[in-house]
């Protein structure tokens, strides 16, 4: 029966259907309920002046549907239904009494189907809605049309019962239809990213076996032939695993199946082997490091050193080596501040525009940038760093300033700080673990 109601075009979207099937009940419960109050007006209080303008609010609310149907504009449909049943409840509580209806209650159904429809837009909407009309009767409460309905001790008691029924049913039932609404689209989101997270499993251990046997073969072909076309495949091979590796690596970590092989380890070892690592990416735009290390040289840390090197530190090193200009220094820097150690890594590159600094450590967000030299990116490297820094309950702080802010100053800094009791409270945890 819905498809009759429903466009087709849009039927096979599920997230429209459930939406729609809502929109749907709150017609009808509006309907329902203005069905009543014209039974209640016209044969309990005898009076039919108010007619001539609840009939046409009521057929407003029947054919809002059909309207949909032919302007394809679901908001309209809203807008229609909402407005149709928000007068007619305003109407007739302005002719029950204003402020002093036995059914004023039901003014808090004006959020409540603002919000259920037009999300925190329609409750703001229909709180100022209540507030307006608050003001008005007020002001208006000696008016005729105020409490028009006469109604006798006895009525007005039958109608406070009344209310005090309908009104928690009528509730009821738009916030149970709209909590299954949600329970519905969260079981749908939860299915969906299952579904994407296996696929991506398939796709990521499909693609790295063939793409090892690729790389293997074109290194042979490297050795005895220089082609600038095999060079040039080689490197695309290399990013597309680079790609595969980071993603596999922010999996593991988001999924709570990394596992860190912790131990006391000498930060400033880890920084010998940062020149001939990146030998090759210095030379070519004859880039100078620069230590500045205030921390003690005996200074022990508890972490993986592996993670510290691959992922930290040398991702850190290769983004400023890219967005460094030729001839320029880049700065290593260690220190405690507080309760925390932290380290610094500055270049004087290009620097990153201030839109981009809040999405940078997003890996859903498309982030990578040709570096100074054309250097290409997978946009993995810096989420990649932000998942493994959080593994140890560190924080990044990123400053930048662009070449077009300063032509002088520029550049960016990197600071990831340790708290210094991680360390400590690993130990204890590794001894207790020892003891038990």
């Amino acid at each position: 029966m819905l498809k009759r109601f429903y466009p087709s075009s849009n039927f096979n979207r599920p997230e429209l259907i459930k939406e729609y099937q809502f929109y749907l009940v709150i017609s009808l419960v509006a309907m329902i309920s203005e069905v009543w109050y014209f039974y209640s007006i016209n044969y309990l209080f005898k009076t039919d002046f108010y007619n001539p303008i609840l009939y046409p609010l009521t057929a407003i609310n029947i054919i809002s549907f059909l309207v949909y149907k032919k302007t394809k504009h679901f908001e309209l449909a809203k807008v229609l239904v909402s407005a149709s049943s928000l007068s007619f409840l305003l109407i007739l509580l302005t002719a029950a009494g204003g402020l002093k209806s036995p059914g004023y209650s039901w003014v808090i159904m004006i959020p409540l189907l603002l919000g259920t429809l037009f999300k925190k837009r329609g409750a703001l909407a229909g709180m100022g809605v209540i507030f307006l009309y608050t003001i008005a009767m007020i002001i208006f409460r000696d008016h005729q049309y105020v409490g028009y309905i006469a109604q006798t001790p006895e009525d007005f008691a039958k109608a406070q019962i009344e209310n005090a029924m309908t009104f928690p049913v009528s509730a009821f039932i738009i916030i149970f239809f709209y909590l299954n609404l949600i329970e519905k689209s969260e079981r749908e989101i939860i299915s969906k990213k299952d579904e994407i997270d296996t696929l991506l499993k398939i796709v990521i251990h499909d693609i790295a076996n063939p793409l090892q046997v690729a790389k293997m073969r074109i290194a042979r072909e490297l050795k005895s032939n220089e082609s600038r076309n095999i060079t040039e495949t080689k490197m695309a091979l290399d990013i597309i695993t680079d790609i595969v590796k980071q993603v596999r690596e922010i999996r593991s970590v988001t999924d709570g199946k990394f596992v860190a092989e912790n131990s006391k380890v000498k930060i400033h070892e880890l920084f010998d082997q940062l020149e001939s690592i990146f030998k090759s990416q210095l030379k070519s735009k004859n880039i100078v490091i620069q230590k500045e290390f205030y921390l003690s040289k005996d200074f022990e840390y508890q972490i993986d050193p592996n993670i510290f090197k691959n992922q930290i530190l040398n991702n850190l090193i290769s983004n400023a080596i890219k967005f460094s200009y030729e001839n320029s220094s880049i700065f290593i820097r260690t220190l405690t501040v507080g309760e925390y150690w932290t380290l610094e890594v500055r270049d004087h590159g290009s620097g990153i525009p201030k839109d981009k600094i809040k999405s940078i450590f997003n890996a859903h967000e498309k982030t990578s940038t040709t570096g100074t030299a054309g250097e290409r990116g997978t946009g993995y490297g810096l989420p990649i760093l932000k998942a493994f820094v959080e593994v140890y309950n560190g924080h990044i702080d990123i400053f930048s300033v662009t070449k077009e802010e300063n032509k002088v100053h520029h550049g960016t800094t990197i600071r990831i700080s340790f708290p210094l009791s991680q360390s400590q409270s690993e130990e204890k945890d590794q001894n207790y673990k020892e003891s038990a």
